[in-house]
């Protein structure tokens, strides 16, 4: 089979998904703001749409599935500089080894449904991270700035989120409490118990601290969350939990001064980035799991 550039056919799909989906979501704030709705149902008809882009594609079921888990470890599989090779080592090697129907036209097919979970996924997650950009945007009637969403690096406090929080009054204490999007609020409340003992200090971190640090104020009681795993893991496991607040981030743990190490020490914003990107793989997946079991599908 000749060599067919299906990288760049990906990032092709991918970028024409990413586009068309912040339009649909767009779209729907709008609508819901001129018919009347609240925002909260403009909020969770966006994570419907976007979270029914995957329904019925072929590499979420077995053994199409197979495929996706390559695509996914994609990073640990080839170079940065020879993206192709997954395709022409990995992926159409791995569908003959599993009898998975492949020419030039399926695997084409499978490279666009990777596109469009991905596309998907990516966009919940930042939605959900940055869901208070999109809330305010809502009650300012202003949404010029609605894809900003494409740019995964935009930062908490930046001058445009600066600039909404003065244009609100009162001005919203995001300082002080994680806001938790009550969607998730169970799911984290069941997480307690299966974080115990591998990663979590049970001794020092009752179930009742564990609602406090994520759920009240900061300053509103003394409650800490002490982890009992190493650094690497306590802070991946954070940086999978942002995506279902609206302000946790590094930074404002840092600021929190209620998340501590195994040795008793306060996580700080610089440690734990470092930290995160060490983490082994084996690891990685143990808590996808452990979070997929709540009810927490997140991906990177």
């Amino acid at each position: 089979m000749q060599e067919k550039d299906y990288h760049s056919i990906y990032e092709n799909f991918f970028n024409q998904f990413i586009d068309e989906y912040i339009n649909e979501m767009e779209g729907i704030y709008k609508s819901s703001l001129e018919e009347g709705d609240a925002q909260r149902l403009a909020h969770d008809r966006c994570i419907t749409i976007v979270s029914e882009k995957r329904i019925g594609l072929k590499i979420i079921d077995h053994p199409y599935s197979k495929l996706h888990s390559i695509f996914r470890r994609r990073n640990k599989l080839v170079q940065e500089t020879n993206p192709n090779r997954l395709y022409t080592k990995h992926i159409i090697s791995a569908c003959e080894e599993w009898k998975i129907e492949f020419d030039e036209d399926a695997i084409e097919n499978y490279t666009k449904e990777f596109a469009i979970l991905e596309a998907s996924q990516l966009l919940i997650n930042r939605y959900v991270h940055w869901s208070i950009l999109y809330e305010m945007m809502f009650d300012l009637k202003d949404f010029t700035e609605f894809k900003i969403i494409k740019n995964v690096n935009f930062p908490e406090e930046s001058e445009i989120f600066k600039e909404y929080q003065k244009s609100l009054k009162p001005s919203l204490n995001l300082n002080e409490n994680f806001k938790v999007i009550e969607h998730f609020k169970s799911c984290i409340e069941n997480l307690w118990l299966p974080m115990t003992g591998k990663y979590i200090n049970e001794d020092l971190t009752s179930f009742e601290d564990f609602k406090k640090v994520f759920f009240e104020n900061w300053k509103s009681h003394n409650s800490k969350i002490y982890f009992s795993c190493n650094p690497e893991e306590a802070s991946y496991f954070l940086f999978k939990l942002k995506f279902v607040f609206k302000v946790l981030s590094f930074a404002s743990i840092h600021r929190s001064g209620l998340f501590y190490t195994r040795e008793g020490n306060p996580f700080k914003q610089d440690n734990l980035s470092n930290q995160k990107n060490k983490i082994i793989e084996e690891e990685k997946q143990e808590i996808n799991v452990l979070l997929d079991e709540v009810g927490l599908f997140l991906t990177d």
